[in-house]
């Protein structure tokens, strides 16, 4: 569902009660739900949670998540090279830009909402999930998928020798990075052996 960020009637009792936007009042609702069926399956006789599967199980997917559109987490580029000075002052210049615009995306990011964003670049629907593969010791792996699309995505900063050397042969998945992660000779090692699986951003 999409809502505009609309107010509420100042006069209205769900303003009074702290609910300034429509949308807080949807997202009240839905907490409200969850937790009417969390309270019901905890009241059950026999007790719901006490059958084979565990809580956590039977409550997954039971929830909500909350978006909304702000600036993307890649920087623009909007470098222009100064006309008064020399071509190679320029280089200088814009090796600082790109530099600083690297450090700014690793440095500032949300971790969560950089992940949705690159899922949602690449064709994913907001219900995807993410679970860490266990199998990488060097790296966090995240394998996401929707239901209908999955990869693998990898926001480390660095992405480890072992690591280029495990897609070299296992490239039955796709793999996401972050290009800064990687030097030249990963990236084409990566993307010789993965071809279109392999993306970096």
């Amino acid at each position: 569902m999409v809502q505009l960020p609309e107010q509420t009637d100042e006069k209205s009792k769900a303003f009074k009660a702290g609910y300034k936007k429509i949308s807080d009042i949807t997202i009240e609702r839905n907490k409200r739900v969850v937790e009417k069926i969390i309270k019901a399956k905890k009241e059950a006789t026999p007790d719901l949670f006490k059958k084979e599967e565990s809580e956590q199980e039977q409550l997954k997917g039971l929830g909500f998540k909350v978006f909304k559109l702000q600036k993307s987490n890649f920087p623009r580029v909007e470098y222009a090279p100064n006309p008064e000075l020399s071509d190679v002052e320029n280089i200088e210049l814009l090796k600082k830009y790109i530099k600083d615009k690297e450090a700014q995306l690793v440095n500032a990011f949300n971790k969560d909402e950089l992940i949705t964003e690159i899922l949602i670049k690449n064709g994913f629907k907001l219900n995807y999930t993410l679970t860490k593969q266990e199998e990488f010791k060097k790296n966090e792996i995240l394998f996401a998928t929707d239901g209908d699309k999955e990869t693998l995505i990898c926001l480390d900063v660095i992405i480890a020798d072992e690591t280029v050397v495990h897609f070299k042969t296992q490239t039955d998945k796709k793999l996401i990075v972050l290009e800064r992660a990687l030097d030249t000779t990963k990236k084409w090692n990566l993307k010789h052996a993965m071809g279109d699986k392999f993306n970096a951003f």
